[in-house]
């Protein structure tokens, strides 16, 4: 599990949060706990790639 949270959500990270930052127009950080999520995982996605899942919710937060 770790493996992938390390490839998909730290090799990413920092284009990520120059992406937020550019569209908000501030400079933004991205702090998220892998391990705190972890317990909440339903099976399938997220339980098999957490750090895919983490960067396609940072890429395309859930809209109200």
């Amino acid at each position: 599990m770790m493996y992938t949270v390390r490839d998909e959500l730290d090799n990413n990270k920092a284009d990520l949060e120059k992406q937020l930052s550019d569209l908000l127009g501030a400079a933004w950080t991205i702090d998220i706990n892998p391990l705190a999520i972890w317990p909440y995982h339903d099976d399938g996605y997220a339980k098999e790639s957490l750090g895919s899942c983490i960067k396609a919710y940072v890429q395309s937060p859930p809209r109200t």
